[in-house]
């Protein structure tokens, strides 16, 4: 999760206190996992120009704790002329 923290300074004085302040840092890590599905498509070739927005969605599988679907779109999302997925 991002935290953005924004704060209006509207004093010299405290703009004299932040500029004295010793800077900060912090990191986050995250572990990688590595997980496979297989999403067969039958009638591959016939699915495409069904038209933008229609979707075509796998079965739902787990990878590093988290139930993922591929969401695959043959005409697009929307009415970009390109193939998505998400």
């Amino acid at each position: 999760m991002v935290h953005e923290c924004v704060e209006t300074l509207t004093t010299t004085q405290l703009l004299q206190e932040k500029a004295s302040s010793p800077n900060t840092k912090s990191t986050s890590t995250t572990e990688t996992v590595r997980g496979e599905h297989r999403f067969d498509i039958a009638g591959y070739s016939r699915k495409q120009g069904v038209g933008a927005g229609n979707v075509l969605t796998s079965a739902t599988f787990a990878v590093g704790g988290f139930d993922w679907a591929i969401r695959y779109y043959p005409d697009g999302k929307g009415d970009e002329a390109f193939v998505s997925g998400s």
